[in-house]
């Protein structure tokens, strides 16, 4: 929904946090494509296809034991920090509402 013409840019983000506080869920998806630009996508890589594997496993595995190492020796991204910071301050798994723990 495009912003209204009197509303600035803190009142949206006001509203935002507001109704993702108020929300029952919250599902975060988060993987290679947090680190990388979505153009050097791997699943774009023909090697990727499940289709090669009776053909070529060779090529297959050995795309994804590649895939697989490059992923793993990258550090971890700052995103993963922020929301590990938001979880630990806003989130207890023992509350009976995990919203209420900074309120």
């Amino acid at each position: 929904m495009p912003p209204k013409k009197d509303e600035d840019e803190n009142e949206l983000y006001d509203k935002a946090a507001n109704l993702i506080w108020e929300s029952e869920y919250m599902l975060i998806l988060a993987g290679p494509s947090f680190y990388e630009d979505s153009a050097k996508s791997a699943f774009s890589d023909p090697r990727c296809d499940p289709m090669l594997l009776p053909r070529a496993p060779n090529s297959f595995f050995g795309f994804w034991g590649h895939f697989f190492n490059r992923y793993n020796e990258k550090g971890t991204h700052d995103g993963y920090s922020v929301l590990r910071k938001w979880r630990d301050m806003y989130f207890d798994v023992n509350s009976q509402d995990p919203r209420r723990k900074a309120a």
